[in-house]
């Protein structure tokens, strides 16, 4: 819009305008469907092969589809000028929006197991029960005390508890 010489004030309402709807759809596409995602690949990847690869092929599919995402959005900006609000309406990225949360679950879903095996295979059957019957303390209190009990406060309570336990 600054190349086509349009006022100022034009541009900052168009700015204000599209800025909602621009991150409504970089939040959809990032943070509800390549993050986790790339976090479920990176679990399996540590787990089966090193902390060094997970961490990498996270920070590699990151920032391959944000980088991505970037270009286009330059593109669509320097070719749609006051326009590029339809640019929004692609197929594309209706497609990426509609995959993005399905995708992130699905990957995730496959992924939690493979670390809940990872994590328990070197526990004994008293700290299996003992966290066992942390969590079920911990949902029974949540039932019980839904509005006032958060995580923060029942994880700082069995913190507790344990040191006083621990000091008898």
């Amino acid at each position: 819009m600054e190349h086509e010489g349009l006022p100022a004030e034009q541009m900052q309402r168009l700015r204000s305008a599209l800025t909602g709807p621009l991150g409504g759809v970089g939040d959809k596409l990032v943070w509800a469907g390549i993050v986790p995602t790339g976090s479920a690949l990176a679990i399996v990847l540590t787990v089966y092969v090193s902390p060094v690869v997970g961490v990498a092929a996270f920070l590699v599919v990151y920032n391959l589809v944000h980088f991505a995402l970037r270009v286009w959005g330059l593109a669509a900006g320097w070719n749609g000028g006051m326009h590029v609000a339809q640019k929004l309406g692609k197929p594309l990225i209706k497609k990426g929006m509609k995959v993005a949360g399905p995708m992130a679950a699905l990957s995730l879903g496959l992924a939690l197991p493979i670390v809940g095996d990872w994590l328990v295979r070197h526990v004994d059957a008293h700290e299996l029960l003992g966290t066992g019957l942390v969590a079920l303390v911990g949902i029974l209190l949540a039932r019980w005390l839904w509005p006032t009990l958060g995580a923060n406060r029942y994880g700082l309570a069995v913190v507790a508890v344990a040191l006083i336990l621990g000091w008898l």
